[in-house]
């Protein structure tokens, strides 16, 4: 495998060379922050444009309601009919109470 080596003997070209390689990183740098920016401000228009987009064709998205207003069912009390049973019965069973009607 060839290998290249670089040899300054005079100090003032390897203090040029040093400084040429530091200005062509910072150069790289800048450029690579710009990009990033760019990508940002990109991104920003982008959400922006999706934002007004779905503003003018679906309008305001409200939350679905199943046909009841929210004062409708505020006043009205729990149905003992819609109560979730479990699928499964319990581990222990739950003790009788003296005033239960099976007794």
């Amino acid at each position: 495998m060839k290998t290249y080596s670089l040899t300054l003997r005079n100090r003032f070209g390897a203090i040029v060379f040093a400084l040429a390689v530091l200005g062509i990183g910072a150069l790289f740098f800048t450029v690579g922050l710009a990009l990033l920016a760019t990508l940002f401000v990109a991104g920003g228009f982008l959400g922006m444009g999706v934002g007004i987009f779905r503003r003018l064709r679906a309008g305001i998205q409200q939350l679905p309601s199943n046909g009841t207003q929210a004062s409708q069912t505020l006043g009205k009390t729990l149905d003992p009919a819609l109560e979730v049973k479990p699928v499964r019965a319990a581990i222990v069973s739950p003790k009788r109470n003296a005033h239960d009607a099976d007794g």
